[in-house]
């Protein structure tokens, strides 16, 4: 694997990510395609602000997909959420397959676990399917 499931970059960028499971998990899963940790590599590698990191990831998803497993002795495949910040602005990110939504933090703090936590404030979403 060649990523983290955390980092920060020069700009004071700081993305992380955990494992989620949905409906559309299965056995395509396994094809090698983007990781979680792929994402958050290529995300701290291209942007300057939260808002870009969740440009880089979502534009990476809908091309490239997400799937893969976790390691070279394990079929082991998820989804992923993301939590994107910086020193002005943050975003939950939570993906399943191709498709993504993602809610802008307003205030106070949030945190990301291995289920869903958006509900219906939807900032940002896919429009694939």
């Amino acid at each position: 694997m060649w990523g983290s499931e955390m980092g920060a970059n020069e700009w004071g960028v700081c993305v992380g990510n955990e494992a989620v499971w949905t409906q559309l998990n299965g056995p395509n899963d396994e094809e090698e395609r983007l990781l979680g940790m792929d994402l958050v590599r290529l995300a701290l590698e291209r942007a300057q602000t939260a808002r870009q990191a969740l440009d880089v990831i979502t534009n990476l998803l809908e091309t490239y997909g997400q799937g893969g497993t976790c390691s070279d002795t394990s079929s082991f495949t998820y989804h992923n959420s993301f939590l994107m910040a910086d020193p002005n602005e943050a975003y939950v990110l939570e993906t399943a397959d191709q498709q993504w939504a993602a809610q802008r933090v307003e205030s106070g703090f949030r945190n990301i676990s291995n289920c869903l936590s958006i509900g219906s404030k939807i900032d940002f979403m896919s429009n694939l399917y």
